[in-house]
């Protein structure tokens, strides 16, 4: 048993390394794409960010290489079945809240630093 990327381990499986992926208490960390207020083109990571969000054809294609999970709602459904269902948004999956960790930031390190130390 380990805990890995799901697209690290759809990569491996693809090679051939006899893995299954278990999606069963698995955590859906969200990723963000973000434009830096001072960044020197910031109209081109604007536009970047426009044509990522409204091409689902080309999230799927990135998709068939690393299945982690896209923007568009649709890329699914552009996806061959076992591809698709190497993508988190295709399983009942623990959605992390971002927000929640940064208001619980000091009690979490603190359980955390105890249960590193065999504190129950």
């Amino acid at each position: 048993m380990a805990i890995m990327w799901n697209g690290r381990a759809y990569d491996l499986i693809q090679k051939g390394t006899p893995l299954d992926i278990v999606w069963d208490g698995a955590l859906l960390d969200p990723g963000y794409i973000v434009v830096l207020k001072d960044a020197p083109h910031k109209d081109l990571a604007f536009k970047y960010m426009e044509y990522y969000a409204t091409h689902p054809e080309q999230q799927a294609d990135w998709a068939k290489v690393l299945p982690y999970g896209m923007a568009n709602k649709k890329v699914a459904s552009l996806l061959p079945e076992k591809v698709s269902d190497a993508l988190p948004s295709s399983h009942d999956v623990v959605r992390i809240d971002p927000s929640w960790f940064a208001a619980n930031q000091k009690e979490i390190a603190k359980r955390w630093q105890e249960f590193l130390a065999g504190a129950q």
